[in-house]
């Protein structure tokens, strides 16, 4: 899109609020419409331009533009002003806090002037800081969004544990002729099964997560069981595991040995994701005891504490792969070639592109 073609909606935006200030009968005395009232609208239009693409995120997170923004000719189309952003090809930009930090700010210094004391601009005056504390609402948000992500990265324990985070409990059996259908089948797997011999459940639940709930909440089984929940939290998901226990009148010291060892087994499978501040600790430790490369250092931590973490770019994760690959070839003469020759330009190879040369040109013929 054109500069001027932008410029112009953005003057568009700017002019549908004056016309609606001009409705309220309010303005600017004599001069004052061409200094401090120009440069009020221009604010204006500035933060409402800037958050513009960002309004449905806004309302999910319980900030709403207040009534005279709201009914802006657009905005009652269920438009947008700034279509430039929905159009541009490039990286879109996200709202920041500085940003609407700043853009708050600017509106309530002009709100502070004396124009915006009389009795006619009140009304306006009002939703204009609905306006500018609905924008430090979201930044309080993000504010407390990053400052918790930044006490989680420096963070010295997992997010989340199994030994604080697990939730186990029991489930009654039902009469066998009650059970829905869609139980059949995990009804029949846990009563096949050993006492404690645990399954994933999530094998069994179907996708939509609406009906996922409803499967687990009102779960129906022949069979007394037990059910280990544990919230990974984020897009992670929640793990089920599911047992047979044994009836009530059974229970021994045995039995609840067995549960106990059943619970540390299913605790030794979940993944852990430990954070930044936990693998720096052991890099910086253990890079004193040998020098070694990071990417050997992250695997050797990986495949020391169980870390489930990712690397946090595209090569960082291909070398690390390249690595367990090595390592699972035991070859050390392979190692070190893959990590030095790149590039190589000596004859140490030459017999075997002779010999390679010579297989294809026999395979052409």
């Amino acid at each position: 899109m054109c500069v001027w073609k932008l410029e112009k909606q953005k003057l568009g935006l700017g002019y549908q609020c004056k016309k609606g200030y001009k409705s309220m009968c309010v303005g600017w005395p004599g001069n004052d419409h061409n200094t401090c009232g120009k440069k009020f609208i221009e604010r204006l239009t500035k933060a409402i331009w800037y958050i513009d693409p960002h309004l449905e995120k806004l309302r999910s997170r319980g900030c709403h533009l207040p009534l005279l923004f709201s009914s802006l000719p657009v905005y009652q189309q269920n438009g947008v002003y700034n279509e430039y952003y929905q159009r541009m090809k490039k990286k879109k930009s996200q709202l920041t806090r500085l940003e609407l930090f700043q853009l708050a700010n600017s509106i309530e210094l002009s709100l502070a002037e004396s124009w915006a004391s009389k009795d006619s601009w009140q009304e306006v005056v009002l939703n204009v800081f609905e306006l500018t504390s609905m924008m430090k609402k979201y930044f309080d948000h993000l504010d407390n969004t990053n400052n918790n992500m930044k006490a989680l990265h420096e963070s010295e324990n997992p997010a989340r544990e199994p030994s604080t985070n697990c939730n186990v409990r029991l489930i009654s059996k039902c009469d066998e002729r009650e059970i829905d259908s869609r139980y059949h089948s995990l009804d029949s797997d846990l009563t096949n099964r050993e006492l404690f011999d645990f399954i994933d459940l999530n094998l069994y639940v179907p996708d939509d997560p609406i009906k996922k709930h409803d499967f687990i909440r009102n779960i129906q089984l022949s069979v007394l069981t037990g059910l280990y929940r544990y919230p990974h939290g984020n897009y992670l998901g929640t793990l089920n595991f599911i047992w047979r226990e044994p009836d009530t009148n059974e229970i021994n010291e045995d039995y609840e040995t067995l549960k106990a060892q059943m619970i540390i087994r299913i605790n030794d499978i979940i993944p852990v994701y430990c954070t930044r501040q936990m693998r720096k600790n052991v890099f910086q430790k253990y890079f004193l005891v040998r020098n070694l490369s990071k990417p050997v250092l992250r695997m050797l931590y990986h495949d020391l504490t169980g870390d489930a973490s990712l690397a946090n770019d595209k090569i960082s994760k291909e070398m690390e792969e390249r690595l367990r690959l090595m390592m699972l070839l035991e070859d050390l003469s392979i190692i070190i070639d893959l990590r030095t020759n790149n590039g190589f330009q000596g004859s140490k190879f030459d017999i075997f592109w002779d010999e390679f040369n010579r297989y294809f040109n026999e395979v052409i013929k």
